[in-house]
């Protein structure tokens, strides 16, 4: 018997496909029978919202505090608040750099219309000084400067004096100084408003408010390390006040646009998805509920979820009161938050400040996007020697009198290298017995806080530093001398055995008016890209010297 096989194929003998892609349904009310047997007549959600009115409240964020500080001052809400939180008061060596650069620039300007009489006045009357701690490479460059320029920081100290004194000289030399002035103030000259950085924290601590009396909201960054500043470093505090009283804006009535992501499932049943999409490759085991969760959440419900513009203001606080969807059956919905329906239990919690159950806001803080930061001008490593059962403060870098950047290492190197004497005989080993502790590690000794048990790592020092030079010996940086004459207590949990990194830079960014801001800052990291404190030595005099 011969096995005979047939292939059938449908042909038309017309050139139209119109007819193809029709779908006709031979039996309409068959398929209203399979709809009613499924339950697609009981669907909630048949029709599509096209028109959405909301009403919201703001609140702008306008007042700041520093951990330090025992009120709230007031601030400009549309300026980063990284500018405020950040500031920290430049270290007074490298100050010698920008009051002659500040002064210098004042020299130029009025060089257009003077005669040389009140530069010279200028020169004699604010001259600079050479400071102290200035590099043996340096000093040629600063009495450069001494001779050329003036004291710019003191001139701007001083501006109302100087002011006076133009008054009778003519408007050409107002202009030319007021043209200084504001170009003063947009650098990082004048001192911080703000001093956030907890010392004993290695990190910021301050808290913004926006309202007053008993309806104040305040919102407290307790951990910020400085870098990026959003929203999430913030947590509102628990009070026991009246619900904040916002201002109410005029009702918004806006379109809602379908929420579109890659991967998506296609919205009608006769569209096919792009080749890249392929659900049916979803790779997930047996326990990958949450992988498996997401698949089938966005390929049965992606269509579900729609976006409606908001704007709101920057650096406030905001909420929805009411919204309002007409849907394509002409039937209005109230729709409630999901904190009105389920309460402080609630599972769903987006863009929600820690300790705001009841009743949340919205905190669009005033950010530095796009900000530039220069190369770090400071540089700590804190580190633990659990061995010795201490911690060490390696200052790595500081910045110099010309905003140069000093390498502590470096600088110990040519100093010892210059003071120890030489091996007493080239024909025989010589053994050392322990390295020297470098003059830039600072070390932490425990120490138990009264009438607590407590422990906490505070600043010491060592007692072979008395036999150094003392050009060389101390901290020259303010990272581990904020204040000369205190003591510096860390909290032994701030320093873990990875240790810690951190570095002073200057931060430069534009608000929303276009206004330049440059300032000092701090950021706190992990010290991973540091090598561990048992190779913290030096290499040279490790080896046997012979």
């Amino acid at each position: 018997m011969t096995d005979r096989r047939y292939r059938l194929e449908g042909s038309t003998r017309s050139d139209e496909i119109a007819s193809g892609l029709q779908a006709n349904i031979a039996d309409p009310l068959w398929m209203l029978a399979r709809q009613w047997q499924v339950g697609e007549f009981r669907g909630e959600d048949a029709a599509s919202p096209i028109q959405v009115s909301y009403q919201m409240q703001t609140a702008p964020v306008d007042q700041f505090q520093a951990y330090t500080a025992k009120q709230f001052s007031a601030i400009d809400p549309s300026v980063p608040l990284e500018a405020y939180a950040e500031q920290q008061q430049p270290n007074d060596t490298a100050g010698f750099w920008r009051a002659a650069e500040a002064g210098l620039h004042l020299l130029r300007l009025i060089a257009a219309v003077d005669d040389g009489t009140w530069r010279d006045w200028l020169r004699g009357t604010y001259a600079l000084a050479l400071p102290d701690g200035i590099q043996a490479d340096e000093i040629t460059w600063g009495n450069l400067l001494v001779r050329r320029t003036c004291d710019g920081a003191r001139i701007f100290a001083e501006r109302a004096v100087i002011e006076q004194k133009l008054t009778g000289a003519g408007t050409a030399y107002l202009a030319a100084f007021a043209q200084w002035l504001d170009w003063y103030e947009d650098r990082l000259f004048s001192n911080p408003a703000f001093e956030s950085w907890d010392s004993e924290r290695m990190e910021y601590r301050f808290s913004v408010a926006a309202g007053v009396g008993r309806d104040q909201i305040i919102l407290d960054a307790n951990e910020y390390p400085g870098g990026h500043l959003d929203w999430f470093s913030f947590d509102k505090r628990i009070q026991e006040r009246d619900l904040p009283k916002l201002e109410r804006q005029p009702l918004k009535t806006v379109t809602p646009t379908p929420v579109q992501f890659a991967g998506m499932a296609t919205q009608r049943w006769f569209e096919f998805e792009d080749g890249t999409v392929n659900f049916a490759d979803v790779s997930a085991s047996a326990v990958d509920f949450a992988r498996m969760i997401t698949a089938a959440f966005m390929t049965t419900y992606g269509d579900d979820w729609h976006v409606i513009p908001v704007r709101v203001p920057i650096g406030s606080l905001a909420q929805i009161q009411t919204i309002t969807v007409l849907d394509s059956f002409g039937d209005r919905h109230i729709v409630k938050s999901v904190a009105a329906n389920d309460g402080s239990k609630r599972v769903w919690r987006f863009f929600e400040l820690n300790n705001d159950d009841d009743d949340p806001l919205l905190f669009v803080p005033a950010v530095a996007l796009g900000r530039l930061e220069g190369k770090a001008v400071e540089t700590v490593v804190l580190l633990r020697d659990e061995t010795e059962n201490l911690g060490w403060g390696i200052e790595k870098t500081y910045e110099g009198v010309l905003e140069r950047r000093i390498e502590r290492q470096q600088q110990w190197a040519q100093t010892r290298a210059a003071s120890e004497p030489p091996p007493r005989s080239t024909d025989m080993w010589n053994y050392r017995l322990l390295n020297p502790i470098p003059p830039h590690w600072i070390p932490f000794i425990p120490v138990r806080l009264a009438n607590s048990a407590q422990i906490r790592l505070r600043r010491g020092r060592m007692s072979e530093w008395e036999s150094l030079p003392p050009d060389s010996v101390g901290i020259r940086g303010t990272t581990l001398l904020p204040n000369p004459t205190a003591p510096l207590n860390l909290y032994e949990e701030e320093i873990p055995a990875s240790g810690i990194e951190v570095t002073s830079s200057y931060q430069f960014a534009r608000q929303v008016s276009g206004q330049s801001l440059v300032w000092l800052g701090r950021q706190k990291q992990p010290a991973s890209k540091f090598t561990p404190l048992h190779r913290q030595t030096d290499k040279i005099q490790r080896k046997t010297e012979s």
